[in-house]
């Protein structure tokens, strides 16, 4: 098997590297597909987990084009969603028609990019939960000990994704292959976009938020118009996702922000299209109202848009 990794941040270079240090010498090969700068860095020195238990350097294949790859079998996509597109373009010629592509983005519409540019492929749902930043072109550092990888489809799954779930099982990854994949995926975006429209919009990490009354009230209606929304579109969330979804944001350490308030303060493209505008469109298209996040997309699109 030939697996695939596109995109070497936190989440691609976890997961990857657990993946590479595994499988090192075996039938399975793990394929890391980056930008130059980042392939030519883990070449030279190998790409480095600075995990809570050790350090440890894995020195998996790497490509900056795709050339001489060949065709891979699966394909993890795991970059921003505002590169999603040219980085699939960039490496389209290692997807062959039998490449299961899984994206691991934090939005809900990577799927139907993704479908739409490889019309003849299966492409599964798929999430995260990591605790992890990117250290270094060649490097990650896990801050936390959470490591979970959710994916699945919608429809019929194949002996493909079993293969699939084996080796993140054997890489000692915390794999679900799920039969309710897609609450699965909106239970994580009703969180992360509720999060990180906050932190982004008030440029606060959660501290600052969740010390404020009037930032706790903006947060409760963003997850409400969320969960409205979800609802029209018929997406299986938990009777009890508002409450849940609150108590998780209001366990979460004050000093914790978001990749997108952190992108947004850097200077960087921010992932707000997929993060907040998505939802706005969602609504409209379902005729339910969502005046916050169409307030917040109004400030967004005047510095970004």
């Amino acid at each position: 098997m030939k697996i695939g990794i596109l995109g070497i941040g936190a989440v691609g270079g976890f997961f990857g590297g657990k993946l590479a240090e595994t499988f090192a010498g075996s039938d399975v090969e793990v394929v890391f597909l980056a930008r130059e700068n980042t392939a030519a860095a883990i070449q030279k020195e190998g790409f480095r987990m600075k995990l809570p238990s050790a350090d440890v350097v894995v020195h998996p294949t790497v490509s900056a084009d795709g050339e001489g790859v060949g065709a891979l079998d699966v394909v993890f996509c795991a970059t921003k969603s505002y590169h999603l597109e040219t980085a699939l373009q960039q490496f389209s010629n290692c997807i062959a028609p039998k490449t299961l592509i899984i994206p691991l983005l934090n939005g809900v519409d990577a799927r139907g990019h993704i479908q739409q540019m490889f019309p003849q492929n299966t492409v599964a749902d798929g999430c995260v939960y990591l605790v992890a930043r990117k250290t270094g072109d060649n490097e990650i550092t896990q801050t936390g000990d959470i490591q979970k990888l959710y994916f699945g489809s919608v429809g019929d799954s194949d002996e493909r994704f079993l293969k699939v779930h084996d080796c993140l099982i054997k890489a000692g990854i915390a794999s679900n292959l799920s039969p309710h994949i897609e609450t699965d995926v909106w239970e994580k975006y009703i969180f992360i976009s509720t999060i990180a429209t906050a932190t982004t919009y008030y440029d606060q990490n959660l501290g600052g938020l969740l010390t404020d009354p009037e930032r706790v009230s903006f947060m409760e209606s963003l997850l409400t118009e969320i969960c409205a929304v979800a609802t029209a579109h018929s997406i299986a969330l938990p009777p009890d996702a508002f409450a849940l979804t609150m108590r998780k944001i209001h366990a979460m350490p004050h000093h914790v922000t978001t990749s997108m308030h952190s992108d947004a303060q850097a200077g960087r493209p921010t992932e707000y299209l997929s993060l907040t505008g998505h939802i706005a469109r969602l609504g409209q298209q379902a005729h339910i109202a969502t005046p916050t996040f169409d307030a917040v997309m109004q400030v967004f699109g005047e510095r970004w848009g």
